[in-house]
């Protein structure tokens, strides 16, 4: 069996980000009298005017980005997408850049209720096209899961290891354009096939066995196509089609010419693990020009994969068969019911540990292999109760008062010992009650070889908790900067650093946030000073860019827990990751919709409402693309 790898890829449609400005000041155009009764034009035009369009003017607009005309409400409306961009910039107080003067917050207040007012009245989840879902392989994970699922093989058979990871994009590996099918992809993949056949087949008293080679019919021939056919329905999740059941008993008539029943059989069950029916994401089109649902086995295994990881199971195809996934209370009764399973640890393993950065320290160098398994056991543990748990709400993963630590965590936090297994313990009291944030695992995935990274820190929440990831440093980065006082403490580096105008911009917002989790080294131990001989001491307090004040990790905690970007930016992370591609022009309104829930909203309420949008039960052609 011979793969010949081809690269499978897409172009994702994305919102251009506001570049930094270089300069600041300009005159207020006075609005025409016909406009003088707009609310627009004396709440919001204001803000564009006075704070914007000197920098973003038609005239070698700062990020190629003009903001000519927008003192008029009906330029504004032509970019919905756009002015939300422009509001969360402005909230995080990223626009306009140091050192120019923010706009007052009643400006920002009635900017964002006129964005507000924009989306209720331009509902994405009535009119907005999906975007375009490519044919794609599954990620290794995915695939992993699916041997299993299908050879009747234990949770404990390692598939992962035999197919290696895939690359991410924005923190996912299950984006289209990572999911490429080369020779060393098909290499590892055939090699992963054939080891996890010949387990499965490696005694006739396995479960796995007789899942497979059950068969109560004394003729052979007779018995080789009801397995054939009851394998390939196994597989594929769907009765095999007639040419596809044909040319694989083809297969086994050949192979068992030349060989034993179950050599034939061995070879049938590799080459339909190689069919895209198996490996890959189909969903088609049917010829139909216009945005279109996808059929009911295709939201079927599109909801599967999507809280598990792998095919969906005979009662989910049992309810697309009847017609239930067509509603939404037929979708909700089918999240309840699939939140419930054990099957939900997928979630955990996949956009949990994918979107915290997990998978990652489990590759980390310099950190003792037992101490990085309790960081991130501790983290799963508590990201499965806070999701998982119908009292629980997104809020408690930046602001709890509990965790779960084992004897190696607890002597790490330098507390006392739970007994061996790892169990739930409380943190009040201690300065541990900031959720994810301070988590020992968090803090050493964002630390750097040697000590904790204060940059890294704050680039890491901006980028995964309010999706404001700052840019990428410029090339001449380390070279920049004022003139730094090695004998300062790091805080009053930074500042120094700052000085320069270049890198004021980015580590205004970066800056603060990892100050705030100073009090972390870089394996999140507790300290109080500076690692370092002066041993200085540490101050921990600091302001967010939309100007809440935090005096230590736990309150910056808490402060973003409410952040009306926390809500947003998780939904745009799960809605990416339940498609399987970076958002479209089309999906990127449902988190602002989804952030109207609040931060105490449970986890399963928002999987609900990601389910039933047009973007997770539709597709668009890729002709339109």
């Amino acid at each position: 069996m011979v793969l010949r790898g081809r690269r499978l890829s897409i172009v994702s449609l994305g919102a251009a980000l506001i570049g930094s400005a270089a300069a600041f000041g300009c005159d207020q155009r006075p609005p025409s009298k016909a406009q003088e009764a707009s609310t627009y034009v004396r709440e919001v035009a204001p803000l564009f005017v006075q704070y914007c369009q000197s920098c973003h003017s038609s005239s070698a607009p700062a990020g190629d980005l003009s903001l000519e005309g927008f003192e008029d409400e009906a330029v504004a409306t032509r970019d919905l997408e756009l002015v939300e961009n422009i509001l969360g910039r402005i909230e995080l107080r990223e626009m306009p850049p140091p050192p120019f003067p923010s706009p007052p917050a009643r400006l920002v207040t009635a900017f964002s209720e006129w964005v507000k007012r924009l989306r209720q009245e331009n509902d994405c989840r009535v009119t907005a096209e999906p975007g375009f879902a490519p044919l794609q392989r599954r990620p290794a994970g995915q695939l992993a899961r699916s041997l299993r699922q299908a050879l009747s093989l234990p949770q404990s058979y390692d598939f992962e290891s035999l197919l290696g990871r895939d690359d991410s994009i924005e923190g996912f590996t299950n984006v289209g354009e990572t999911l490429t099918i080369d020779a060393d992809f098909a290499s590892r993949y055939l090699d992963a096939v054939v080891a996890g056949v010949d387990y499965a087949l490696r005694g006739t008293e396995t479960t796995s066995y007789r899942a497979l080679m059950y068969c109560a019919d004394e003729d052979e021939t007779t018995c080789a196509n009801h397995l054939v056919e009851r394998f390939l329905t196994r597989a594929y999740r769907r009765a095999a089609e007639p040419a596809e059941l044909d040319e694989v008993l083809r297969l086994f008539r050949a192979e068992r010419e030349r060989g034993t029943f179950e050599d034939a059989m061995k070879t049938v069950l590799g080459t339909a693990f190689l069919s895209p029916a198996f490996m890959m994401r189909v969903e088609l089109d049917g010829g139909q020009p216009e945005p279109h649902a996808l059929s009911p086995r295709e939201l079927a295994s599109r909801l599967s994969y999507f809280l598990w990881s792998e095919p969906p199971d005979d009662s989910l195809l049992a309810a697309a068969d009847a017609g239930l996934l067509g509603t939404d209370r037929g979708l909700e009764q089918q999240v309840t019911r699939m939140l419930r399973s054990p099957k939900r640890d997928a979630l955990v393993d996949g956009f949990a540990a994918e979107w915290l950065s997990l998978n990652a320290l489990a590759q980390a160098d310099g950190i003792p292999e037992e101490l990085k398994a309790s960081m991130i056991g501790e983290t799963k543990d508590f990201v499965r109760e806070v999701l998982f748990n119908e009292g629980r709400s997104l809020r408690e993963l930046l602001h709890a008062d509990f965790t779960f630590v084992d004897d190696v965590m607890a002597a790490h936090y330098g507390w006392r010992s739970p007994g061996g297994t790892r169990m739930r313990v409380s943190t009040v009291g201690t300065p541990r009650t900031g959720g994810l944030l301070t988590h020992a695992s968090l803090l050493a995935v964002t630390s750097a070889p040697t000590q904790a990274s204060i940059v890294k820190r704050g680039a890491f929440v901006l980028s995964r908790f309010l999706c404001a990831a700052p840019p990428p440093p410029p090339p001449d980065a380390e070279s920049t900067g004022g003139t730094v006082d090695p004998s300062a403490s790091r805080r009053d580096q930074l500042i120094q650093h700052r000085a320069d105008p270049s890198c004021a911009s980015c580590h205004a917002t970066m800056d603060p946030i990892g100050l705030g989790l100073e009090h972390f080294d870089r394996l999140g131990a507790y300290r109080e000073a500076e690692d370092g001989e002066a041993h200085l001491p540490i101050d921990a307090s600091g302001q967010l860019p939309s100007g809440e004040t935090f005096s230590n990790a736990s309150e910056l905690a808490q402060a973003l827990s409410t952040h009306p970007r926390f809500v947003r930016c998780f939904s745009e992370k799960l809605l990416s990751y339940a498609l399987g591609r970076r958002l479209a022009a089309g999906d990127r309104c449902y988190p602002s919709h989804f952030a109207e829930l609040g931060p105490d909203v449970a986890f399963s309420a928002l999987v609900s409402e990601v389910v039933k949008s047009r973007s997770f039960r539709m597709r668009s052609p890729e002709l339109d693309q």
